[in-house]
């Protein structure tokens, strides 16, 4: 049985070690997440799609750094999420943040998830200069699907390189907790990952 695009469950020891977690959570994003978004920006027309995939990062990551074992608080992590991709908007207005984190969540994330359709305040142009831009005038988002791929890309090699250093023990304890709570509720259900 497949468990990531590049490893077979009876390649690794159970149960598994730290390094081994790592190494199947980072081959499972990449692969089938952060490339497969990749190959469909090569795709005329492909925008929503590459943010219906990239959308779920924010939440994924801001949940694995905190070591959350649960199902809810989603806009909580999102937030949480597109504010550590995305540092330097943090020095934008308090007030533009707030509104900014809004849209993309409602209209971005749940509009994405729930009804299909990134929502009302969502607009997509290669022209951007950023990966993402908030006009307060109109009070909507302009997303460059192309370079939030690569922002987040970016912001997960650097996460996994910190998981691999053994000197940072909380981040990989945090890990390691959302790791094994997913897990748990894989191995409760007796749900094959993957099948090729």
């Amino acid at each position: 049985m497949w468990i990531t695009p590049k490893s077979k469950a009876n390649e690794f020891d159970n149960p598994l070690n730290i390094e081994d977690k790592i190494r199947i959570f980072e081959e499972q994003v990449l692969g089938w997440q952060i490339e497969i978004a990749e190959k469909l920006a090569t795709v005329p027309d492909s925008g929503y799609g590459v943010l219906a995939i990239m959308f779920s990062y924010f939440e994924m990551i801001a949940k694995f750094y905190d070591g959350y074992g649960g199902y809810s608080k989603s806009e909580k992590y999102f937030n949480n999420g597109f504010l550590m991709v995305f540092v330097d908007v943090k020095e934008i207005d308090k007030k533009e943040i707030k509104s900014a984190l809004k849209i993309l969540y409602q209209s971005g994330r749940c509009g994405q998830y729930h009804s299909g359709l990134a929502e009302g305040k969502i607009f997509l142009s290669g022209s951007i200069q950023h990966a993402i831009e908030f006009n307060p005038e109109i009070e909507g988002i302009f997303i460059n699907p192309e370079k939030l791929i690569s922002a987040i890309k970016q912001h997960f090699y650097e996460y996994v390189a910190k998981l691999k250093n053994t000197n940072n023990d909380e981040l990989r304890a945090n890990f390691e907790r959302r790791f094994n709570f997913i897990k748990k509720y894989n191995d409760d259900i007796k749900t094959p990952v993957s099948f090729k």
